[in-house]
């Protein structure tokens, strides 16, 4: 993932969503997304429930997030452009995020081992750590602007965590899943979990096409020395002490 030097936030490109209300908007996204994972799973009781509904969400997050990304090839006004996609795009976030939350839900919560829990709050802390890092380069206001709409406002920096990972969110998801998945291990809630690292990497690899054609070879030799989810085994002690806070930014 690229990163700005000038904030470009939502609430700028879309003067109805003023600042509480996009807080507002994040905090029913997370609800709904909450809903969507836990009340199926609570009414109808099949264990394969969890995986077909990973299998679904991440289905149709992936053609939401590819059918928003489309309304940036379109000619015109981007801004206009940007919030016909915008829909798309948050929809497509919620079932995300339902997805990541299934396979805690796929185990057996009622029945939580000490040692998974403890196992899993750690990874937890991990994600803590990264998202702290990260933040501080793509703030919550902007983490929802899709670059390829305006791609003159976004720079290539690898500073901070993008020198160790080029997607760190979709890594922080990925770690949050894995973190749930410990907590109340299953069949089905491991196939869950590959269902969304599958659905982060088909997405990874659309974006990362705009970012080689936006930023040529630059891009390129970047890939080469960072991962995409996670750091390279190399960069690994490395990026221990970054989050340690024993190394700068």
């Amino acid at each position: 993932m690229n990163i700005r030097e000038e904030k470009l936030r939502l609430f700028d490109l879309v003067p109805e969503i003023s600042p509480p209300r996009y807080y507002f908007l994040l905090f029913a996204l997370f609800i709904f997304a909450f809903l969507f994972a836990f009340v199926p799973n609570a009414i109808i009781k099949f264990d394969f429930i969890p995986f077909l509904q990973s299998l679904v969400y991440c289905a149709l997050s992936f053609l939401l997030w590819k059918k928003a990304h489309g309304f940036s090839k379109k000619t015109g006004d981007q801004r206009l452009n940007y919030r016909h996609a915008l829909p798309f795009f948050f929809f497509g976030m919620c079932l995300w995020y339902s997805a990541l939350l299934i396979p805690f839900f796929a185990g057996n919560i009622k029945q939580i081992h000490p040692v998974n829990f403890v196992a899993g709050f750690i990874l937890f802390l991990i994600a803590l750590l990264i998202w702290k890092k990260a933040v501080k380069v793509f703030s919550v206001e902007e983490i929802y602007v899709m670059g390829s709409f305006f791609p003159s406002s976004f720079k290539l920096k690898q500073n901070s965590v993008f020198r160790f990972i080029r997607h760190p969110f979709l890594g922080i998801a990925v770690v949050v899943c894995f973190g749930l998945f410990i907590i109340s291990p299953s069949l089905f809630g491991l196939l869950s979990f590959l269902a969304v690292c599958l659905t982060a990497l088909m997405w990874i690899s659309i974006e990362e096409k705009d970012l080689i054609q936006r930023f040529g070879k630059e891009y390129v030799i970047y890939q080469q020395k960072t991962g995409q989810l996670f750091p390279k085994i190399t960069k690994i002690p490395e990026f221990i002490l970054f989050l340690g806070g024993i190394t700068n930014d």
